[in-house]
């Protein structure tokens, strides 16, 4: 589990937090990640784990405009599904999906919920998604990003379309090319991590 220090009252009023800075703690067996600090009251704990519920996370990201209809079942070749949530409230903070598409490992979708975004939830997220797939065996993992300069920022690569395996559905989505413009990224996977 992670906790991510918001800001107080007056930072939120004022629009800053530079003096007191965010505190982003990432808990992991081994190591604890810290980046600055903050009174704990003011801190809310995030953890994040392996779901079989894809109908919440499926709200979310339909909610946060990817192509997704909310349903129970999750799709094929779903092989994990990661829920991050508020520890304390239980209520879905970010969720990611990985599958199996045309014999690839996946990142199908990644989502962090509208008031939470920029906290650090999508990179811890992205991170933990990342590590699930090198214990699947994974040694690269693709994605189809709406968002491509966040990916860029942990060395996700963009694949021009015709060197990229069939892994986009969004040749056939009337979206593409009208108000959405994906890029096909790809990262190598090390397993030194």
């Amino acid at each position: 589990s992670w906790r991510r220090c918001l800001p107080t009252a007056a930072e939120e009023k004022n629009g800053t937090m530079e003096n007191s800075g965010a505190c982003l703690c990432l808990s992991l067996p081994v190591v604890t990640i810290v980046i600055a600090s903050l009174p704990l009251e003011v801190c809310t704990m995030y953890s994040i784990q392996e779901t079989q519920d894809f109908y919440p996370l499926s709200l979310l990201y339909q909610e946060r405009g990817l192509e997704v209809t909310p349903s129970h079942t999750p799709p094929q070749g779903t092989l994990f599904m990661l829920r991050c949530e508020d520890s304390e409230t239980g209520e879905l903070a970010a969720a990611a999906t990985l599958q199996r598409r045309a014999g690839h490992f996946v990142l199908a979708h990644l989502a962090v919920a509208s008031h939470l975004q920029g906290s650090g939830l999508g990179s811890q997220l992205l991170a933990s998604a990342e590590r699930h797939a090198r214990q699947l065996g994974a040694r690269e993992l693709w994605l189809v990003g709406k968002v491509p300069g966040f990916y860029a920022r942990y060395h996700w690569l963009t694949v021009p379309r015709e060197m990229a395996p069939p892994i986009s559905r969004c040749l056939t989505c009337p979206q593409f090319q009208v108000d959405c413009f994906p890029s096909i990224m790809k990262k190598e996977l090390s397993f030194d991590v």
